[in-house]
């Protein structure tokens, strides 16, 4: 949502004017302070951001085939929910170097700090989910 707000002011004496701003100079009136017909046109935009961020940060071990590589994956931040369609905080982690390999998942409402979905266990326990519903564990 978006708000503008315009004034104009007499550039001689500062003073307020109650005019409007698209008044051609051959038709403005003079400033009832100072008699100038010079002005000051101030236009102010107001708009809402809203800002969202999200790391993704990977572990990789060069010591195993490439398919084994990566050893902790962790992704936080905000997404937007598949499901609601509304900005949600996630946070997701899986660490094939914990003993046994760890899988947790926490989904938290933005707006309302609900927790909104736990998951959490052993990796090998973590099958047919989300993209894995396809794909074995490696």
């Amino acid at each position: 949502m978006s708000r503008t707000n315009s004034s104009v002011k007499c550039k001689g004496c500062n003073s307020v004017l109650y005019e409007s701003s698209d008044i051609v100079v051959e038709k403005r009136m003079a400033c009832p302070t100072c008699g100038s017909l010079n002005r000051i046109f101030n236009i102010e935009c107001l708009e809402k951001v809203n800002l969202h961020d999200k790391i993704d940060v990977k572990k990789k071990s060069p010591g195993y085939p490439s398919k084994k590589k990566l050893r902790v994956h962790i992704k936080q931040g905000d997404e937007i929910n598949c499901g609601s369609g509304k900005w949600v905080i996630k946070e997701r982690r899986i660490d094939k170097d914990k003993f046994p390999p760890w899988y947790f998942e926490l989904i938290i409402d933005s707006e309302t700090g609900e927790e909104i979905h736990r998951d959490e266990g052993p990796l090998t326990e973590h099958i047919g989910h989300g993209s894995a519903k396809d794909n074995p564990l490696d």
